[in-house]
C-alpha cells in the first residue's frame, strides 16, 4: 500500500469517527476536513516539472514524506478535537479499567503516531538531494 492510499484510509477513518460522534454537521470539522481532501487531492498531482534532471524517484519520495506527516497531524489534530484529549489516552494492556474510545479511533490514532518520523532529517537529505542537482529547492 502506498503513502497516498494509507493517508485516503486515514481519512476515511476519520470521516468513520466524526459519523459515529455525530459531528457532521459541525462547521469547524468541516473546515478542518475539507483542508485535508484538498491536500490528498493535490498530492495526487504529479510533482511540477521544475524537478527534472534530478533523482527524482528520491525528491518525490521525500517530498511525499514531508506532505504525508502533515496529513497525519492534520487528521490527529480533527480526531482529538472530535473526540477530546480524553478519549485518546495511551492505555496500557492489561488495566482493570475499559478502553475508552471507539475501536476505529483506537486504531486510526496507532496508526497516526507509528508513522512518525524526524521531518528535520527528511528536509535535510532533500536539500542535499537538490544541491547536488545543482537545482534550487521550489519554494
Amino acid at each position: 500500500m502506498s503513502n497516498l492510499e494509507a493517508m485516503v484510509g486515514w481519512f476515511a477513518d476519520l470521516n468513520a469517527v466524526v459519523v459515529e460522534q455525530n459531528l457532521e454537521a459541525d462547521p469547524d470539522i468541516l473546515r478542518q476536513l475539507s483542508g485535508i481532501e484538498i491536500e490528498l487531492s493535490g498530492m495526487s498531482v504529479n510533482l511540477p516539472d521544475q524537478l527534472y534532471g534530478v533523482k527524482q524517484g528520491a525528491v518525490k519520495q521525500a517530498l511525499l514524506r514531508l506532505h504525508s506527516q502533515r496529513v497525519a497531524d492534520q487528521v490527529l489534530d480533527v480526531l482529538q478535537s472530535v473526540l477530546g484529549y480524553y478519549n485518546l489516552p495511551d492505555q496500557p494492556r492489561g488495566a482493570n479499567e475499559p478502553i475508552i474510545g471507539s475501536t476505529i479511533s483506537r486504531a486510526l490514532k496507532s496508526k497516526l503516531v507509528n508513522n512518525e518520523f524526524d521531518v528535520f532529517e527528511v528536509k535535510m537529505n532533500l536539500a542535499l538531494l537538490l544541491e547536488g542537482s545543482g537545482k534550487r529547492p521550489v519554494e
